[in-house]
């Protein structure tokens, strides 16, 4: 007789008692991997949108406007669900019909939220023909989950220049503009 080859029903079990230990201890790290990752690439979406906003004003020396915008086709409030860069004819901050749409970008995931806040306290970001912002510095801060150990923020100044936010003190939350740690309220 051939001996046969296989697992026992005991050890098939501990198997996967010790695969299930594992999956469990490493699902969190990996959720917090994920969300990180999502905030960070949708920061890094907001940072383009905003350089090519001020190299679009640049190059067809006119008003470019970035707007919240849900359906790329009006300006509203809630920057989670996506924003509208368009050429501002007259300047006016809304999407007209003399005005040109350029590009639409959907928003982050439905858990997470953007909020943009400017020092002239603007629903829009506006860009000028010689490439600075309107009279205004702001921040985009993108909070994960609304928490703010996932925030990540891309910070603009008046002229129009931005950067995304860092952990300078290693305590596991970016600090904006003014050195303050980010805020998701």
């Amino acid at each position: 007789m051939k001996a046969q080859k296989g697992f026992t029903l005991v050890e098939l079990m501990i198997v996967i008692a010790i695969a299930g230990i594992t999956l469990g201890l490493g699902y969190p790290s990996m959720k917090n991997l994920i969300i990180k990752s999502r905030v960070n690439g949708y920061a890094h979406t907001l940072l383009s949108t905003v350089h090519s906003a001020r190299q679009t004003a640049i190059m067809r020396n006119e008003y470019i406007t970035v707007c919240a915008s849900a359906n790329g086709s009006s300006c509203d409030t809630d920057w989670s669900k996506g924003h509208l860069i368009f050429i501002d004819q007259n300047g006016n901050r809304e999407l007209d019909i003399e005005d040109t749409r350029l590009n639409y970008i959907n928003g982050i995931n439905d858990a997470d939220n953007v909020k943009w806040q400017s020092f002239k306290i603007a629903k829009t970001l506006q860009f000028l023909p010689t490439g600075i912002t309107n009279h205004q510095n702001g921040t985009f801060t993108v909070c994960g989950l609304g928490k703010v150990k996932y925030a990540k923020a891309v910070i603009i100044t008046k002229t129009g220049r931005p950067r995304v936010s860092q952990d300078s003190n290693d305590d596991g939350v970016d600090e904006g503009a003014s050195g303050k740690p980010l805020s998701c309220d």
